[in-house]
């Protein structure tokens, strides 16, 4: 599955087919997703100031895609509402097999931020509940973990990884073997990830994976019991 490419901020280069895109507001913002319009198929699309859904058919699986382009704000306020904007239209959708992505800006773990004064963001907590609520996989790059950086030198250098790919379970029961990577970047301070789903070869059943979020998870204990 290929050939989707997902843009924060940044000036569009697109040869394969067609595109959506939310306007920037002023210096930031903008949001942009491509598709190779041989292999998906648009079937609807919203848009609001920080966040671009689309949901598609992969023509040759004929599986439904549904993606979540974002570029959260700093802002408190804003960033509160558009994660609250999120929830609720999940909730409201139920969107299948799904793909959280872009400049979520917020670390998850202290390790993500190298640099500068530790501080937990309240947007963290957010993170994980959709995390958990949706069943989705953060997934790591490959290659690294920072993806921003202030590009100072120095004691002042700050460096985080503030971009990431979020896929909802589902692609692994589908077959699908879900990676990332970092690329390099050339003017902005944030570096481009590469999300790839490739067919995952047949070693038998599906392993066990266990998420530390789900002790905090509300019936953990009795469900682990009854089991």
């Amino acid at each position: 599955m290929e050939d989707i490419v997902l843009l924060q901020a940044g000036k569009p280069f697109w040869k394969k087919g067609l595109g959506k895109a939310v306007s920037s507001r002023g210096a930031s913002g903008g949001i942009s997703t491509f598709w190779d319009s041989t292999n998906f198929e648009l079937l609807h699309e919203e848009s609001s100031m920080h966040s671009l859904f689309t949901k598609f058919t992969h023509k040759e699986s004929d599986q439904e895609v549904s993606i979540f382009n974002l570029y959260v704000p700093n802002m408190f306020n804003e960033k509160n509402d558009c994660w609250d904007s999120l929830e609720s239209f999940l909730s409201m959708h139920n969107p299948r097999n799904l793909i959280i992505a872009g400049d979520l800006t917020v670390t998850l773990v202290a390790e993500e931020k190298k640099g500068g004064t530790p501080v937990r963001d309240q947007a963290r907590e957010w993170v994980e509940d959709i995390i958990l609520g949706w069943d989705l996989l953060d997934i790591k790059p490959s290659n690294g973990k920072f993806t921003w950086s202030n590009k100072r030198l120095g004691p002042s250098y700050i460096t985080a990884s503030l971009d990431r790919f979020m896929v909802h379970s589902t692609f692994l029961t589908l077959g699908f073997l879900a990676s990332s990577k970092i690329l390099p970047n050339c003017t902005s301070d944030h570096k481009p990830i590469l999300l790839e789903l490739s067919p995952e070869v047949n070693l038998g059943p599906i392993p066990f994976r266990f998420s530390p979020l789900w002790i905090h998870q509300e019936g953990f204990q009795q469900t682990v019991s009854a089991s």
